[in-house]
């Protein structure tokens, strides 16, 4: 089990085979998005420790490591952003509103300095302050849907146990 980690303590740290030294929140550089569509940069304001490396530098090594570090050929967080802004504008099935396409093409002056940013952003220039469409309200409402707890079933004798771990969930 390889894990991705900023703490030694982490549960997950206890059972990884591999342990790689990932940097905390305050020593990442990049982007971030919030629950309001907002794109915000993030930069660093602390110096990563030790051997800790950036979440993007360790997919690319281990993607790299696996023989497929040409489809992870980035030189830091402005290439990923641009790629991920390109990916957002392909053709698509349905109305999907999250675009950043217009993102796609800022330089590196601009993507450092980038103001927070609401998306979609199809075209370069929209404003943070533009409201979702009014045929759109009601995709963005949820439905809470409450569950009563189940003991998770016994593990089956297969010689092994399998734990799943799916880590932090954010920022989808």
């Amino acid at each position: 089990m390889v894990v991705r980690e900023a703490s030694r303590r982490s549960d997950a740290a206890g059972f990884a085979h591999v342990c790689l030294p990932a940097l905390a929140r305050g020593e990442k550089d990049g982007t971030t998005t919030n629950s309001e569509r907002v794109i915000s940069r993030q930069r660093a304001f602390l110096p990563g420790p030790g051997e800790a490396r950036p979440d993007w530098w360790i997919v690319a090594q281990v993607a790299r490591r696996l023989g497929f570090g040409w489809a992870f050929d980035w030189h830091g967080p402005v290439a990923i952003f641009r790629e991920h802004a390109r990916v957002t504008g392909l053709a698509r099935p349905g109305d999907r509103l999250f675009d950043l396409s217009g993102l796609a093409d800022l330089d590196d002056a601009e993507y450092e300095a980038l103001a927070p940013t609401r998306w979609p952003v199809s075209t370069r220039g929209m404003s943070l302050e533009r409201p979702l469409p009014r045929r759109d309200e009601q995709r963005w409402r949820l439905r809470l849907v409450p569950t009563p707890f189940r003991q998770p079933a016994a593990e089956p004798d297969r010689g092994f146990s399998l734990r799943l771990l799916t880590g932090r969930v954010r920022d989808q």
